[in-house]
């Protein structure tokens, strides 16, 4: 205050300018110390004063302290380390979106109070920033579980149609892949479809956040067609089955036809046995009959796989009792070449 006092030109310096009298151009007033010292203390009451209303402005930015202080960015760091659902990703993006826009919209940027001006602008940008970067690193999360979650329900939807366009080689792979897909349409397809709906939730959710990348779109796209891939690939299943079906029915025929003639082959071969009489052939004769033993024995295995395949065609049970007529003839002799 004197110094700015003795800068104040003396009027009659103005009026009648004399040369060399520069030293006397400016008042040198004599204040005595005192009233310096009450004077400064009134202007640190008037400037504490008028620094109150700006100091509880400030205030007004407490609830972003969390941002400002970086809590903020430790929680999203362990939130993310941690296994998340999407809908728990989601939650935070737009707290954190919400909190960008609050602290940009809700938030002034220069206000004047009495004789200070705060400028805010300047943190308002800093803390929006904030917001919008942590909102970021858990979209970029949110991003690659979509992917994860649309490549694995496309891989599952791959697994079905492949198996489901695979053609049976047996009768039993033919009653197995007829059962898994009778499975699939009455049960997991319905999973499969509420995935979709799922997939797409988290598509329109994303699309209003984030850009997506031509690979993530293509992905999205191939997820959301399967849906529609489906039936046609059904329909073409029922066609490989029925034309499988009739192929193991035309061979199970053949083979019953066979075995038949392998029995009556068998009971032939019983005619031998009564003309066997020389005692020291009797190991010969052993083990001729142990082996059409074990063929009877192989034949019962074939009856029983025959009346599986049957059962499975719905078919009527076939008897053979020519098999058993068979081994009732051999029986004696097979004892009596054994003792």
């Amino acid at each position: 205050f004197v110094k700015a006092v003795s800068m104040v030109p003396r009027v009659e310096t103005k009026l009648y300018p004399v040369e060399g009298a520069r030293s006397k151009a400016t008042l040198k007033p004599v204040i005595a110390d005192n009233h310096i010292v009450a004077m400064k203390e009134s202007v640190k009451q008037i400037v504490h004063t008028e620094f109150i209303p700006a100091q509880e402005f400030t205030k007004n930015f407490e609830k972003y302290r969390f941002l400002i202080n970086k809590e903020a960015d430790q929680f999203v760091e362990k939130f993310l380390s941690e296994d998340q659902q999407f809908d728990d990703m989601k939650a935070q993006v737009i707290r954190f979106k919400e909190l960008a826009d609050d602290i940009v919209y809700n938030s002034r940027k220069v206000i004047r109070l009495g004789m200070f001006e705060l400028h805010c602008d300047e943190l308002v940008r800093a803390l929006s920033k904030r917001a919008d970067s942590l909102c970021a690193k858990i979209l970029i999360k949110m991003s690659k579980t979509n992917m994860d979650l649309n490549k694995g329900l496309c891989e599952e939807y791959e697994a079905i149609a492949s198996k489901a366009l695979a053609t049976p080689a047996n009768t039993e792979q033919l009653m197995e892949l007829k059962g898994y897909i009778l499975n699939v349409r009455e049960e997991r397809i319905f999973g499969l479809e509420e995935r979709i709906i799922e997939a797409k939730k988290r598509l329109e959710f994303l699309v209003d956040y984030t850009s997506m990348s031509p690979a993530e779109m293509r992905l999205n796209s191939e997820a959301f067609n399967w849906h529609s891939r489906m039936p046609p690939i059904f329909e073409e299943h029922d066609e490989i089955i029925n034309a499988s079906k009739r192929q193991a029915e035309n061979a199970l025929k053949l083979r019953r036809e066979r075995f038949v003639e392998e029995l009556e082959g068998y009971n032939k071969q019983l005619e031998e046995f009564e003309t066997f009489g020389d005692v020291s052939e009797v190991s010969r004769y052993l083990k001729k009959a142990q082996t059409l033993n074990n063929r009877l024995e192989a034949a019962q295995e074939k009856i029983e796989q025959f009346n599986l395949e049957e059962e499975a065609f719905e078919w009527e049970n076939t008897k053979y009792p020519l098999r058993k007529k068979v081994l009732d003839t051999l029986t004696p002799y097979h004892k009596l070449y054994e003792t």
